[in-house]
C-alpha cells in the first residue's frame, strides 16, 4: 500500500529559488501550522501538482513560480521533489521543474512559464533508477504507483483550498467529478461498444440469412444441371463409338492413297524440276538481255575487273576523306569569323553608349557654367573664366554658405527648446497641485458613498433582525421534551433483537441455498448421462450401416475392377493396385501428349515463318512500288533498266555544254580586247598588222558580231538546263541500286515459300499419326478415371468406420467416468420444488424483520433531527440578539466619520478654484513664446532648404564631370582603335572561306563522276555472273527424261480419282457424326462452365453460410447476455458503493455536527436513461430535518457547507483509497464556528484512533487555528509539528518544532 515519505520544495510561491525546504510526512498523522500567507496552501498545491501534474486553479503566467522581481533574476527554476513508497512497497521520487522567464520588450515586462523535463524514479538497492523523463508519462504513472485515480488525488485527497466546496457546485459540476470518481465513463464505453458490436452482428445475420436463402436455391439449380450433363455425356459416348468405327475405314484409305501417292513421287519429281529449270532459264536470259542494254560491256578478264573495282573504291575514299577535311576547315573558319563579328557588335555598342555620356558630360559642363553665374551675385563670387578653376571655388563658397545656415538654426532650436522647458516646467507645477487635489476630492468622496452605503446596510440588518427573548425560552424548553423521548428510545433492546433473529434466518437461507445447489447439479450429471448413451446408439447404428454400403460396394464392382487391373478387389490394398496401373497409363498418355505438342509447334513455328515470308514479300512489294514511283518522277518505267547508259550520256552531253560555255566566255574576253587594241592602235592583236580605215571598220565590226551577248546567253540556258537533268537522274541513283537488289530479293524469298509449305505438309502427316496413337491412350484411361471414384468411395467409407468407431470409444469412457447412478430426474425435481418453498417462506420472514428494525432507526433518526434542528434554533436565535447589539453600535461610529468627511470635501474644493485661475495665466505665457519662436524657426528653415538644394544640384553635376573625365573619357578613345583592328581581321576571315570554298566544289564534283565508272564495273561482273548461271541451267535440262515421266502422271491421276471419291463420302458421314458431337459437347462445356463459375463450390458455400449463421446468432446472444450481466454488476458496484458512503458519512456528521437543524446528509444518485439506453446517474447532496429530505445546495449555512464538504472527502477517501490512506485538509476550520471546529477535530480524532493500526494512513492538517489543533491531541499520534513563516526577506521557512511547542504558542 502507498504512503508519502518527503517533499522538497525550491522557487515555489514565496519558496526562494536558492534554498530547499523539506517536510516529513508520519503516521498516522501530519500538523503543519503558520498564519495567514505564510505560504501554507503551497504544501498542497506542490502535493497536486506532484502527483498530478495540474497547476493550482488561477496560476496562468507562471504564478505558481516564485516572482523574479523579488529576486532580482530574469530567470527563477523551481522544483518539487516528493518521495514516497508504491502500492507494492518500493522507494520511488518524483521530480517536476518548472522555469519563468521576465523579459523587458519596448518598456513592456512579460513573464513566460515553462514546464521542464521531470523524473520518475525507483530506489532499489540504494540505486536510483530512472523510469521516465517525460510529463505526459509522469501525469499518468504517478497516480498508478500511489494506487489512486486522478479524481481522487484532485478533489479528494489533495483538493485546493479554493476547490474544497465541490461537493455542493451547481449538478453538471457535482455529475462531472463523481462520474470521474466512479470511472464511469469506462463502463459507459463498454457498453456502447458491445451495443454497436449487437448492432452490426444483427445487420450481419440478416444478410447472411438472404445469402443462405440464394446458395439454398443456386445448390437446388446445380444439382439440375448436374443431371443435364450427365445425358449428354451417355449421348456423346454413343456417337464416339460410330465415329471410332468411320476413322477405322478412312485410315485405310488414306493409307492407300499415301502407298499411291509413295509409288509416283520420281515422276512428280521430274517434271517439277524441268518446269523449275525452264521458269528459271527464261529469267536468266532476260536479265542477261537488260543488264546488256543497260551497261557498257568490258571486254576484261574476269579477275581484273575485281581489281578495278577494288582500287577504284580507295581513290574515291581518298577524294572523300579530302572533302571532308576542307569542310572542317572550312567551319572553323566560319566561327571565327562569327566571333569576330559578335566582338565588332559589342564594340559598336559600347561606342554608342560612350558617345551618349560624351554628350551628357557636355551638357553638364554648360549647367554647372549657367548655375555659376545665376549665383555670382548672391554669394559676391567673381570668376577667371577658366569653368574648371570656377568649379573649384565656388563648390568651396557653397559648401560653406550651407554650414553656416546650418549651425544657426541647430544653435537656436536649442535655445529654444530651453526657454520652452522652463515656461513648461512653470505651467506643470500648477497642473500637477490641480491633479494631486482632484485625487483627494475624489478619494474623500468615495469613502464618503462607501460610509453612507454601510450605513444603509446597517440600519437595513437592525430592521431584519428576528431576535426574541421569550422564543429562545419556549425553544430551550421544547429542547429538553425531545432529549428525553430520544433517551428512552435508546434504551429499548428491541432493535437488537431484530439484528440477531434477522442474522440466524440469513445463515438458514444460505443453508438451503446450499443445498439447492447440489440438487441443481445432480439434475444436470444425469441429463449428460442419458445424452451420452443416446449419442453412443446411435454411432453404433452408424458404423453398421456403412459396414454395409463397403461391402455392397465391393461385390458391385468387383469385376470391373478384375478387368482393369487384372487382380480381385480387396478393400485393405485395392487402392494402391489400382493407381500402380492407373499412373501407368496416365505416363503413357503424357508422353504422347509431348511428343503431339511437340510436332504442333513445329508446325507452329513453320506457319509462322511462312507467314513471316509472306510479310516479308509484301513489304519488299511496297518498297519496290515505292521505289518504282520515287524513279518515275524522273525516268520512265522502261528505262529503269537502261539507267547507266542514261546517265553517262547526259554526264557527257553537260560536259560538253559546259566546255562551249567556257570557250565562248574566253572568246569573248579576248574578241573585246582585240576591239579595244584596233580602237586605239589600229592593227591587229594577234600579228600587229595595220589596217586602212575602210579595213578597220569591217574588223571591228565583225569582232562585235562575235561577242553577241545573246549567243553568249542561249549557250548559258542550254548548259543550266543539262545540268538540272544530270542532277535529278543522279537523284535516284540509290534508289534505282535499291530497286534492283530489292527485286533480286524478292525472287529469292519466293523460292524459300514453296520450300517451307513443303515441309509444313510433312509434319502434318506425322501429327496425324500421333494423334491416333492418343486416342488410343485416352480410350484406355477413361474407364480407369470412372473406376476411380468407385476407389474413393471405399476409401472414403473405411476412413468414416474408423473416426466412427474412436468416437464410440471415447463416449464409453466418459460414462464410466459417472460411476454409480444418481438419484432419478423425478424425485431431484421434488427435492429441488421443497427446497425453493423453504427458501421464499424465510426470505418473506426476513424481509418482515427487516422493515420493523429500518421502522425503529427512521424513528431514532427523526428525534435525532428534531433535537437538532431545535438546538440550531436556540444558537440562532443567541447569535441574533448578539449581533443587533453590535450593529446599533456600528451605527453611531459612521455617522460621526461621514461628518468629518463632509467638511474635507468643502476644503479641497476651495483650493481647486484658485489652482483653476493661476493655471489659465501660466498656459497664455506658454502659448504667445512658442508663437513667437515657430515664426523665427520657419524663417532660418527657408535659408537653410534653399542653401541645401544648391549645394545638392552643384555637387551632382560636379560629380557627373569629373566620373567621365576620369573613367569614360579613355574608354572612348580605346574603344575606336579595337573596331578598327577587328574589321581588318574579319575581311581577311573572308577572303580564306571564299578560297576553302572553290577547293570543295572541285572535289564533290570529281567524286560524284567517279561513282558512274564504280557502278558500270559492278554491273560488268554481274552480268559475267548471270551469264554461268544460264550456262548451267541449260546443261540440267538436256540431263531430264520427260516422255517416261509423262505417261507415269497420267497413270497415276486415274487412280487417285478413284481413292478421293471413296474417301469424300467416308469423310462427309465422318464430319456430320464430329458436329453432332461437337455440339453435344459445346454444350455440355457450357453447362461444365456454368457449373464452375456460378455454381462453383456451391454445397460448400451453403454449409459454410450456414454455419456462420448459426455462429454468429450464437455470438449475439452471448454479447447481449453479457452487456446485462455488465450493467447489472455496474449498478451493484454503484450501489455499494454509495451505501458504503452514505454510512461513513452519517457516521462522521453524527460525531460531528453539534447543531440541532439537520439530523444527517447524503448523497443522492438519480437513475437517468440515455437516448441509447445506457444508465447515468445525477448527483446531489441532501441533508435531513426531521423526516424531510431537502437539497442541501442553496439551503445551508457557509460552516455547515464547509464541514458537509470535508466528511464527504473523508467518506471517498475510506471507499476509494483503500491502498492509498491519504488525506490532507487545507484550512478545515474555514467558517466553522468554534462549537463545530472542537466537533470536528474530536471527530478526526476518532477517526485517526479507529485507523491509526491501518500502516498507510496518513493525515495531513494544515491550520493557522491553534485552538483546533489542540482539540485534535496531537500529541497522542505525533512528537512534532510543522511551522511554516516568513524570514526578514519575506520568503517562506518551514520549521520542526517538538510538540509541546504547540502549547506554549
Amino acid at each position: 500500500m502507498s504512503s508519502l515519505y518527503k517533499l522538497s520544495i525550491k522557487g515555489i510561491r514565496s519558496f526562494e529559488p536558492e534554498h530547499e525546504e523539506t517536510i516529513q510526512f508520519g503516521f498516522p498523522l501530519t500538523l503543519i501550522w503558520g498564519q495567514n500567507g505564510c505560504g501554507k496552501t503551497t504544501i498542497i498545491e506542490c502535493l497536486k501538482y506532484a502527483t498530478t501534474g495540474d497547476l493550482p486553479p488561477n496560476s496562468k503566467g507562471g504564478a505558481f513560480v516564485n516572482d523574479p522581481s523579488l529576486s532580482g533574476r530574469s530567470v527563477v527554476s523551481g522544483q518539487i521533489k516528493l518521495a514516497f513508497r508504491n502500492a507494492n512497497g518500493k522507494s520511488m521520487i518524483t521530480t517536476r521543474t518548472v522555469q519563468l522567464t521576465r523579459k523587458h520588450t519596448r518598456g513592456i515586462t512579460t513573464n513566460t512559464f515553462k514546464t521542464l523535463e521531470g523524473q520518475l524514479a525507483t530506489i532499489d538497492g540504494g540505486n536510483k533508477i530512472s523510469i521516465s523523463t517525460k510529463n505526459a508519462e509522469l501525469d499518468t504513472q504517478t497516480p498508478i504507483y500511489l494506487a489512486a485515480s486522478k479524481a481522487i488525488l484532485d478533489y479528494v485527497i489533495f483538493c485546493h483550498q479554493d476547490e474544497m466546496l465541490w461537493p455542493l457546485s451547481e449538478a453538471s459540476v457535482l455529475k462531472k467529478r463523481f462520474d470521474e470518481i466512479f470511472e464511469a465513463s469506462k463502463f459507459t464505453k463498454v457498453l456502447d461498444s458491445l451495443k454497436t458490436i449487437k448492432k452490426d452482428m444483427t445487420t450481419d445475420i440478416k444478410l447472411i440469412e438472404q445469402s443462405v436463402k440464394h446458395l439454398k436455391l443456386d445448390k437446388d439449380r446445380a444439382k439440375k444441371v448436374h443431371d443435364r450433363l450427365q445425358q449428354m455425356n451417355d449421348s456423346v459416348d454413343q456417337f464416339s463409338e460410330e465415329i471410332s468405327n468411320l476413322n477405322i475405314q478412312i485410315e485405310q484409305k488414306e493409307k492407300e492413297a499415301e502407298e499411291l501417292f509413295a509409288s509416283n513421287q520420281q515422276f512428280q519429281k521430274t517434271l517439277s524440276d524441268y518446269e523449275t529449270l525452264k521458269i528459271k532459264q527464261v529469267t536468266l536470259q532476260e536479265s542477261i538481255e537488260r543488264m546488256k542494254n543497260s551497261i557498257e560491256v568490258l571486254n576484261d578478264p574476269y579477275e581484273d575487273l575485281i581489281n578495278k573495282q577494288t582500287n577504284f573504291n580507295k581513290i574515291t575514299k581518298e577524294k572523300q576523306d579530302d572533302v571532308v577535311r576542307l569542310q572542317k576547315i572550312q567551319s572553323n573558319l566560319n566561327n571565327k569569323l562569327e566571333s569576330k563579328t559578335n566582338t565588332y557588335n559589342q564594340l559598336i555598342r559600347l561606342e554608342g553608349s560612350l558617345k551618349s555620356k560624351e554628350s551628357d558630360y557636355n551638357g553638364n559642363l554648360m549647367k554647372i557654367e549657367e548655375l555659376i553665374n545665376d549665383n555670382a551675385e548672391d554669394y559676391n563670387f567673381e570668376g577667371v573664366g577658366d569653368v574648371k578653376k570656377d568649379l573649384i571655388e565656388f563648390s568651396s563658397i557653397v559648401e560653406n554658405s550651407f554650414e553656416d545656415a546650418k549651425k544657426g538654426l541647430e544653435d537656436y532650436t536649442d535655445e529654444f527648446k530651453q526657454n520652452d522647458q522652463l515656461k513648461q516646467k512653470y505651467l506643470q507645477e500648477v497642473l500637477d497641485s490641480i491633479t494631486r487635489e482632484e485625487q483627494h476630492l475624489k478619494y474623500n468622496n468615495k469613502e464618503l458613498n462607501s460610509i453612507k452605503d454601510k450605513l444603509s446596510l446597517l440600519n437595513l440588518k437592525i430592521d431584519a433582525s428576528d431576535a426574541d427573548e421569550d422564543e429562545l425560552i419556549s425553544k430551550r424548553s421544547e429542547l429538553q421534551i425531545i432529549t428525553e423521548s430520544l433517551d428512552e428510545k435508546k434504551k429499548s433492546t428491541e432493535g437488537k433483537d431484530l439484528d440477531v433473529k434477522i442474522s440466524s434466518s440469513k445463515a438458514n437461507l444460505s443453508k438451503l441455498e446450499f443445498e439447492l445447489e447440489e440438487i441443481s447439479k445432480n439434475i444436470s450429471a444425469s441429463n449428460e448421462q442419458a445424452d451420452l448413451r443416446s449419442r453412443l446408439s446411435f454411432i453404433t447404428d452408424t458404423i453398421n450401416s456403412k459396414l454395409k454400403i463397403q461391402k455392397k460396394l465391393t461385390t458391385k464392382h468387383g469385376d470391373l475392377f478384375k478387368e482393369l487391373v487384372g487382380v480381385d478387389l480387396n478393400v485393405n490394398d485395392g487402392k494402391d493396385k489400382f493407381f500402380e496401373v492407373f499412373n501407368k497409363v496416365q505416363s503413357e498418355l503424357r508422353d504422347q501428349d509431348d511428343k503431339t505438342k511437340q510436332l504442333e509447334k513445329e508446325i507452329g513455328n513453320l506457319k509462322a515463318k511462312r507467314d513471316a515470308i509472306n510479310q516479308s514479300l509484301s513489304s519488299q512489294n511496297v518498297s519496290i512500288n515505292s521505289l518504282k514511283e520515287k524513279i518515275t518522277k524522273v525516268l520512265e518505267v522502261d528505262e529503269i533498266e537502261s539507267y547507266d547508259s542514261i546517265l553517262s550520256e547526259l554526264e557527257k552531253s553537260y560536259s560538253d555544254v559546259i566546255e562551249d560555255v567556257n570557250t565562248a566566255e574566253v572568246t569573248k574576253q579576248f574578241n573585246i580586247t582585240a576591239i579595244q587594241v584596233a580602237t586605239d592602235h589600229k592593227h591587229c592583236l594577234l600579228c600587229k598588222r595595220s589596217f586602212e580605215e575602210q579595213g578597220l571598220s569591217k574588223f571591228i565590226q565583225e569582232l562585235q558580231n562575235s561577242v553577241n551577248q545573246e549567243k553568249i546567253n542561249k549557250i548559258q540556258e542550254d548548259a543550266a538546263d543539262i545540268k538540272k537533268e544530270l542532277e535529278d537522274i543522279r537523284s535516284v541513283n540509290s534508289s534505282v541500286l535499291s530497286y534492283r537488289s530489292t527485286v533480286k530479293s524478292a525472287g529469292d524469298l519466293k523460292g524459300e515459300l514453296v520450300n517451307v509449305e513443303e515441309s509444313i505438309k510433312n509434319v502434318e502427316l506425322k501429327l496425324s499419326e500421333e494423334n491416333k496413337k492418343n486416342k488410343e491412350l485416352q480410350s484406355k484411361l477413361e474407364p480407369l478415371n470412372d473406376f476411380k471414384t468407385v476407389i474413393q468411395d471405399i476409401e472414403r467409407s473405411i476412413k468414416e468406420i474408423s473416426d466412427l468407431k474412436t468416437q464410440a470409444s471415447q463416449l464409453e469412457n466418459q460414462l464410466g467416468d459417472f460411476g454409480t447412478d444418481v438419484l432419478s430426474i423425478t424425485e431431484l425435481q421434488r427435492l429441488q420444488s421443497e427446497k425453493n418453498s423453504d427458501i421464499k417462506k424465510l426470505r418473506i420472514v426476513i424481509n418482515d424483520d427487516t422493515d420493523r428494525r429500518n421502522e425503529i432507526s427512521r424513528t431514532l433518526q427523526r428525534l435525532e433531527s428534531q433535537l437538532k434542528d431545535i438546538q440550531l434554533n436556540i444558537s440562532n436565535l443567541e447569535r441574533n440578539l448578539a449581533e443587533v447589539t453590535n450593529l446599533k453600535k456600528a451605527v453611531e461610529e459612521s455617522k460621526a466619520q461621514l461628518e468629518k468627511l463632509r467638511i474635507q470635501e468643502e476644503s479641497i474644493t476651495k483650493i481647486l478654484k484658485e489652482l483653476d485661475e493661476n493655471k489659465i495665466e501660466r498656459k497664455k505665457v506658454v502659448d504667445e513664446f512658442r508663437k513667437q519662436g515657430e515664426i523665427v524657426m520657419r524663417e532660418k528653415e527657408s535659408i537653410l532648404k534653399d542653401r541645401s538644394d544648391l549645394r545638392v544640384t552643384f555637387t551632382s553635376l560636379s560629380t557627373a564631370i569629373k566620373e567621365f573625365e576620369s573613367n569614360d573619357l579613355a574608354k572612348l578613345r580605346e574603344n575606336a582603335k579595337e573596331i578598327q583592328v577587328i574589321v581588318e581581321e574579319r575581311d581577311k576571315l573572308s577572303l580564306e572561306i571564299e578560297e576553302n570554298s572553290k577547293t570543295i566544289r572541285l572535289l564533290e564534283k570529281e567524286v560524284s563522276e567517279a561513282s558512274r565508272i564504280e557502278l558500270n564495273i559492278v554491273a560488268n561482273i554481274d552480268y559475267r555472273a548471270q551469264l554461268t548461271q544460264l550456262e548451267n541451267t541449260h546443261n540440267q535440262i538436256n540431263v531430264l527424261d520427260l516422255n517416261n515421266a509423262q505417261a507415269q502422271k497420267e497413270e497415276y491421276h486415274e487412280k487417285s480419282r478413284k481413292i478421293r471419291q471413296e474417301l469424300n463420302e467416308l469423310t462427309s458421314s465422318h464430319a456430320g457424326k464430329i458436329g453432332e458431337v461437337k455440339q453435344i459437347k459445346d454444350q455440355a462445356k457450357a453447362l461444365q462452365k456454368e457449373l464452375q463459375t456460378e455454381y462453383k463450390n456451391v454445397n460448400e458455400n451453403y454449409h459454410e453460410e450456414w454455419v456462420k449463421l448459426q455462429t454468429n446468432m450464437l455470438i449475439s446472444n452471448d454479447i447481449q447476455t453479457y452487456s446485462k450481466v455488465l450493467d447489472n454488476a455496474i449498478m451493484k458496484y454503484h450501489s455499494i458503493k454509495m451505501e458504503d458512503i452514505n454510512r461513513i458519512l452519517n457516521e462522521l456528521w453524527s460525531q460531528t455536527y453539534k447543531g440541532t437543524d439537520i439530523s444527517s446528509i447524503a448523497i443522492k444518485s438519480d437513475v437517468n436513461l440515455q437516448a441509447k439506453g445506457n444508465r447515468s446517474y445525477n448527483y446531489r447532496v441532501v441533508m435531513y430535518k426531521d423526516t424531510n429530505e431537502l437539497d442541501m445546495r442553496g439551503r445551508c449555512s457557509a460552516g455547515q457547507k464547509v464541514l458537509a464538504s470535508i466528511l464527504i472527502r473523508l467518506a471517498l477517501a475510506e471507499c476509494f483509497g483503500v491502498n492509498c490512506g491519504m488525506i490532507a485538509l487545507d484550512e478545515p476550520t474555514t467558517n466553522l464556528d468554534s462549537e463545530n471546529a472542537i466537533s470536528l477535530a474530536e471527530a478526526l480524532n476518532h477517526i485517526i484512533e479507529y485507523r491509526k493500526a491501518q500502516s498507510n494512513f496518513q493525515l495531513i492538517i494544515i491550520t493557522h487555528d491553534e485552538n483546533f489543533l489542540t482539540h485534535i491531541n496531537g500529541g497522542r499520534f505525533t512528537d512534532h509539528f510543522y511551522r511554516i513563516q516568513r524570514d526578514e526577506n519575506q520568503s517562506s521557512r518551514i520549521y520542526s518544532l517538538p510538540i509541546s511547542k504547540m502549547q506554549e504558542n
